[in-house]
């Protein structure tokens, strides 16, 4: 039996790099009745238009709500002005066409990543500019504290409404309904790592039910080994499309273009389209996210253009102004917790209340991190001794029953408390809120070129590697979310990152 085996590829909040083709709408070849949340779960084949119609109604319905409550905390209750219920009304069905028109209900945006809220985003601020230049030339007689109020309530909600979606979504998605099932076409390493970066999340829409490799006259039962479970290969590319009957797939996704040629590539479109199944062509390119990618082409052919990332300039300077605001505003917050803890660790044991070490900052600037001591006083000269138990395999030292660490210590650490003092390598412009993990001084030394690219970014009290598994993630998984980080930074993703980050420290998974 073939066996191919694969590496494991984290994945994280951003989205995979696939170009879809063709057919955007056809894979929603049946639908079930009831649009309401609380109707019957939708079934595997039919659950992208069942879900578009709800989150449809669930969008009309925060909108609505949103403009009312905004209308009553403005004027108060009673009959209220027709002119000014009209213009809400348009400002209404407007948003309702900017979420259609900006795909925010797509079937492979929903319930995935960052992408799905950037285009709510994108999409309610369409029908407020229009509202500005109408204003500007029509002279209407309508309050702008009205309609910020509009933007600001209808905008919540919305999210708030789509997030409760997105967790029905993952509930259904782990005891495998709601999945759009899909055949990769490849060679043998480029199908393995695109199915497994397609299928290894399980809040993701996709499921790889098979492969098909140009050229394959080996064993008919064989498979390919992924990092968790098998796919079975269908055979060549001539069997692809009696392989998409066979399985009921909704999409092929083509990895191997110089294989097929042009025109084989391009009859498998219509074929494809024909039988309602979409065709994706995934480039080859790993941890870009969406907004990066933009399309262009030079006579008839088609280009991918790959924007640079957005960390400098005028995006710097609102990452940093973000985070000296938000950490003073913490501090303030957390101020009588930073005391109460500070008694816990001088009372407890001997030693001083902080910890204070030296890591390598943006640019290989090293600087003071500050941190609540978690371990016994010279903690430091007992890690040659406990070097044969490291449980990490790379440069960092990880023990899930550390001696060192005391009773307070290991309930601080178990919910990142120890770090909290942080916030003050933030207010002083060494760290950020959300970054790369921060570097040690020996990491550093064994950098590879690729992997300095970590250090074009300020280190972050929480990241990636946070919100995906903390201590328990390997050396080169940590060191890809964090190249993906820098590569894809945008604000919406740190703030998706810090609202993952809450729910992660208090389940207090992977801290230790």
């Amino acid at each position: 039996m073939r066996n191919i085996k694969s590496r494991r590829s984290p994945t994280d909040a951003i989205g995979r790099m696939s170009t879809v083709a063709t057919a955007d709408g056809a894979i929603d070849r049946a639908v079930v009745s009831g649009s309401g949340a609380g109707s019957p779960r939708p079934t595997t084949a039919s659950w992208q238009g069942a879900i578009r119609r709800r989150i449809r109604i669930t969008d009309a319905a925060a909108i609505g709500v949103g403009m009312a409550a905004a209308y009553l905390v403005r004027y108060g209750p009673g009959v209220g002005d027709l002119e000014q219920i009209g213009v809400s009304a348009v400002l209404g069905v407007c948003w309702m066409i900017a979420l259609e028109v900006t795909r925010s209900r797509e079937a492979l945006v929903i319930g995935s990543g960052v992408e799905e809220f950037r285009r709510v985003r994108d999409a309610s601020l369409v029908p407020f500019v229009m509202f500005a230049v109408a204003e500007l030339w029509l002279k209407l007689e309508m309050a702008r504290g009205y309609v910020g109020l509009s933007l600001l309530f209808g905008f919540v909600l919305v999210n708030a409404g789509r997030y409760a979606w997105r967790r029905r979504l993952w509930r259904w998605r782990a005891s495998g309904d709601c999945l759009q099932r899909m055949i990769v076409l490849g060679a043998d390493a480029a199908t393995i790592n695109l199915a497994d970066s397609l299928s290894h999340d399980r809040s993701e829409a996709i499921r790889v039910v098979g492969a098909c490799i140009p050229g394959y006259r080996g064993d008919p039962d064989a498979h390919l080994q992924l990092s968790d479970r098998q796919i079975p290969i269908l055979g060549d590319e001539h069997a692809l499309l009696q392989a998409v009957t066979a399985t009921g797939a909704d999409a092929v996704a083509v990895t191997a273009t110089e294989a097929l040629g042009n025109q084989h590539l391009r009859e498998l479109g219509w074929r494809l389209n024909d039988l309602g199944v979409s065709l994706l062509v995934a480039p080859g390119i790993l941890d870009v996210a969406e907004h990066r990618v933009r399309f262009a082409s030079a006579g008839s052919t088609a280009l991918i253009h790959i924007q640079r990332p957005q960390y400098r300039g005028a995006s710097q300077i609102s990452k940093v102004t973000f985070d000296r605001i938000g950490a003073g505003a913490l501090i303030l917050a957390l101020l009588p917790l930073l005391l109460l803890i500070s008694a816990a660790v001088k009372l407890s044991s001997r030693g001083p209340i902080f910890y204070v070490a030296p890591r390598v900052g943006s640019q290989g600037v090293t600087f003071p991190m500050i941190k609540f001591r978690s371990m016994r006083a010279g903690a430091d000269q007992l890690k040659d001794d406990l070097a044969g138990q490291n449980e990490n395999d790379g440069p960092l030292f990880k023990m899930r029953a550390d001696p060192r660490v005391t009773p307070v210590g290991r309930l601080l650490r178990r919910y990142s408390l120890d770090e909290i003092p942080q916030l003050f390598n933030v207010l002083a412009g060494h760290m950020s809120l959300v970054g790369p993990r921060p570097h040690l001084e020996r990491e550093v030394r064994a950098y590879t070129t690729e992997v300095q690219r970590r250090m074009l970014l300020k280190p972050g009290m929480t990241g990636l590697w946070q919100v995906s598994g903390r201590s328990d993630l390997t050396w080169d998984e940590s060191v890809r979310l964090d190249l993906s980080y820098v590569e894809n930074w945008s604000f919406l993703l740190d703030m998706y990152i810090l609202f993952k980050t809450v729910k992660a420290v208090m389940a207090g998974d992977g801290a230790y």
